[in-house]
């Protein structure tokens, strides 16, 4: 028995598409389509729209609509990955300076008091942290790890362009060769839609320090390809155990995040609920109410999935007509 929205093979009997939300009794005998297409789980909206969709030309500058059709779980938005999916650098003060420069150690704390923000939801007073920290610092290492943050947080907003000449202002600072300048290229190489360079950039990061939790959750992130930039190297099983391996070294909200979104596209709803749940507590992110709605709807529970998806519409997540649909039948 297979979705006739979105091709997966569901149980004799379901009633409804646990991967896009499709009532089944009313459609049972409507060809099935392509089960490669997508569904696009946001609507267009205006361009200020946070979440809006959009893509990137090949110098990551102009933004231009994507092309997108029907199919199962995935948003057409770069932005939610790091909405959700971004882990930042916490800057220790002696690591990379003296502790006796009280003028860099002022950066250091504005980057980890910014980092705090980010992970809570507050994203403005992230990036002015962010840009106080790069302003203030005596010290390379210092300002790499607030510019790789700062443009993490302006693709948090879907300002690319902001995001790309950051990296690049990072890439430059960064020793050739070393693991911050391997991850950054792999960043930059995303923006420009090459995802084969930014795989080969990831693993030489990921060689170089095998242990660092932000290079594991950029491989993490790059196998779920949220966004269905390149759905030929998509992996939700190594995306799992690359999540897994950052949750074991980073208690932030962002790894618990990623690894209920790992194990949502891996079927294990059952694991993401209260993964999502728990984060919820802090963080105002309404993107989450919409992502665990989605995993009440793979777990069979609709009246909890109905609760949280009218909360994330309420919130102002645009999603598509499946989901609409879902709600008003259940």
């Amino acid at each position: 028995m297979f979705c006739p929205n979105c091709g997966k093979e569901l149980k004799q009997n379901s009633k409804f598409c646990a991967q896009c939300g499709t009532a089944l009794e009313a459609t049972l005998n409507q060809p099935v389509v392509d089960i490669t297409k997508r569904l696009k789980l946001f609507e267009n909206n205006s361009k200020t729209e946070l979440y809006s969709p959009v893509g990137y030309n090949n110098q990551g500058a102009e933004k231009v609509a994507p092309s997108v059709s029907s199919g199962p779980k995935k948003a057409n938005i770069r932005g939610i990955i790091y909405v959700v999916g971004v882990i930042l650098v916490f800057i220790i003060i002696g690591a990379f300076s003296n502790n006796n420069d009280a003028v860099n150690n002022d950066a250091v704390n504005s980057n980890n008091t910014a980092l705090q923000n980010e992970d809570t939801g507050n994203k403005q007073q992230a990036i002015t942290g962010f840009q106080q920290a790069i302003n203030n610092t005596t010290d390379n290492n210092t300002k790499i790890g607030a510019l790789k943050n700062l443009a993490y947080a302006y693709e948090s907003q879907n300002n690319n362009d902001l995001a790309l000449s950051t990296f690049k202002e990072a890439l430059a600072l960064a020793s050739s060769g070393s693991s911050d300048y391997y991850l950054i290229s792999a960043e930059i190489a995303l923006i420009n839609n090459d995802p084969d360079t930014a795989l080969s950039d990831l693993n030489e990061a990921n060689q170089l320090k095998p242990n660092d939790y932000q290079i594991i959750n950029s491989l993490a992130l790059f196998y779920l390809d949220l966004d269905n930039q390149y759905p030929k190297l998509d992996n939700y099983k190594l995306a799992l155990t690359y999540a897994q391996k950052v949750n074991s070294l980073s208690s932030t909200n962002t790894a618990k995040k990623n690894l209920a979104l790992a194990y949502y596209f891996n079927d294990d709803y059952a694991q993401a609920i209260p993964l999502f749940t728990t984060v919820m507590t802090t963080d105002t992110d309404i993107n989450l109410a919409y992502w665990l709605g989605l995993s009440y709807a793979g777990n069979n529970d609709p009246t909890d999935a109905k609760i949280y998806l009218q909360k994330a519409i309420d919130g102002g997540v645009k999603v598509s007509q499946n989901v609409k649909d879902y709600i008003s039948s259940h």
